[in-house]
């Protein structure tokens, strides 16, 4: 779901501005590839740690950094165990179901990567850096732009329940980083 590709602030020059990411987030570890930039979807969260993430994210600024484990089997994941790149995020709505578990609606915001971590309890805590795609106005990557969009394109056809509406609006983002995002994000790769 895209809820808005050129985020709050407007503009394609990022989703959010940098200075709306503080430099220290709460960590919360993905088994699975997370969110990317400028995607908005559901988070199940049920790990002790992981519900202490949310809970301290929705009394503050709503803001937490998503980070992919390195080993999706592991059920109390150290700093080690965990991708240094991954994407801060802003937590919109959270529910909680019957069996206890959190359900988060969550929307990428920048990209991200861990310069230290802060705390390991009650739950992970670190200092970022906000990451700044490389704009580059090549012949070449333009190219790769246009080619990308057309295979994407033709990936929807195949798959009924793709929005249509979603290759239009790929067509009028001129970023490519942006664009690869969005599609990264729609695509269920493991």
């Amino acid at each position: 779901m895209i809820e808005n590709p050129y985020g709050e602030h407007g503009g394609e020059s990022g989703f959010v501005n940098t200075s709306d990411v503080p430099p220290q987030l709460p960590i919360l570890p993905m088994r699975t590839v997370g969110l990317f930039p400028g995607i908005s979807g559901p988070l199940s969260i049920g790990r002790e740690a992981s519900v202490r993430v949310i809970e301290a994210a929705f009394a503050g600024d709503k803001l937490i950094g998503l980070l992919a484990q390195r080993d999706p089997t592991e059920d109390k994941p150290q700093p080690t165990g965990l991708y240094s790149v991954g994407v801060a995020a802003r937590l919109h709505r959270i529910q909680r179901a019957p069996d206890g578990t959190l359900r988060v609606l969550a929307q990428g915001l920048q990209r991200i990567r861990v310069s230290e971590y802060l705390q390991e309890e009650p739950y992970l805590r670190a200092r970022i850096q906000v990451l700044h795609d490389v704009e580059e106005s090549a012949k070449e990557v333009e190219s790769l732009q246009v080619y990308l969009v057309q295979q994407f394109g033709k990936l929807m056809a195949q798959t009924p329940l793709m929005a249509g509406e979603l290759l239009a609006a790929l067509s009028s983002i001129s970023s490519p980083g942006m664009i690869a995002d969005i599609i990264a994000g729609h695509l269920n790769i493991p």
